[in-house]
């Protein structure tokens, strides 16, 4: 059995059906939890901890209805064991950044519909 190596995502909710259809990329949407309209980074923001989730509601719920929660599952052959050294993954900020698209077998809603306090906002 493959070990695998678990993290999570915020996303504001009106981004679900592009996210079932294509994952978690930035080319995908409009833009970042942060509330610009163009992502932060090319790359996907990844908390290793589901209590690390909340900075991230608390900043997208300022500008969002709504927002879901997703873990997504890396394999650890795909990771080599050091997640900050691995080609693919770098730190913006303090935060962990993912320079690859995250297809949709990766990923599992875990929340939705978490309240926002702005308007819904069609992002893709």
């Amino acid at each position: 059995m493959r070990r695998v190596a678990t993290f999570y995502h915020v996303t504001p909710s009106a981004n679900r059906d592009s996210i079932h259809r294509h994952g978690l990329d930035w080319r995908h949407g409009g833009g970042g939890i942060a509330g610009s309209r163009a992502p932060e980074q090319e790359g996907i923001f990844l908390v290793e901890d589901m209590d690390e989730t909340d900075w991230f509601v608390e900043m997208g719920a300022q500008r969002f209805a709504a927002l879901d929660i997703w873990e997504i599952t890396l394999e650890e052959d795909v990771l080599g064991g050091q997640l900050y050294e691995h080609p693919l993954a770098r730190e913006f900020h303090g935060f962990l950044c993912w320079m690859q698209a995250i297809p949709p077998a990766r990923l599992r809603l875990i929340k939705r519909d978490i309240p926002g306090g702005s308007q819904p906002a069609a992002l893709g």
